[in-house]
């Protein structure tokens, strides 16, 4: 009879339904979502080898994590960095040539999109698409 007992009491622990797991925050959809690129030339011929880190800034200008991998890549021999799939956001591009020491901060706004910014002998273009 005790045995008894103590399997229905254990057969009653284990037929108790699990734990409510915490809800999920959404994730962003994989292949969506914002493409930044950067084109750069120097003396009209591409830059390839410039350093080019993307930031993001928070609503208050602060910097905040981007959760980009790479954030950080280099032009390619056509003088292009792309990176897509990115969150709405504030995002700032940051390029710079370990060869000149030339260095500038973009932020990804609609005055600088599409825009040709020259600087000495670089031309630098910005250009965003929304999915």
């Amino acid at each position: 009879m005790r045995r008894l007992l103590v399997l229905l009491v254990a057969g009653l622990a284990l037929a108790q339904p699990a734990p409510i797991p915490p809800p999920r925050q959404p994730e962003e959809p994989k292949g969506a979502g914002i493409t930044i690129e950067i084109q750069v030339q120097i003396q009209n011929k591409p830059a390839e080898g410039l350093i080019a880190t993307l930031g993001r800034r928070g609503p208050e200008g602060r910097p905040i994590a981007t959760n980009v991998r790479p954030a950080l890549q280099v032009t390619d021999a056509r003088g292009v960095v792309l990176w897509s799939g990115l969150p709405d956001g504030i995002w700032v591009v940051n390029l710079r040539d370990p060869r000149s020491g030339f260095a500038i901060s973009l932020p990804v706004q609609l005055e600088f999109l599409n825009q040709t910014i020259r600087v000495g002998p670089y031309t630098v273009q910005l250009f965003m698409a929304m999915p």
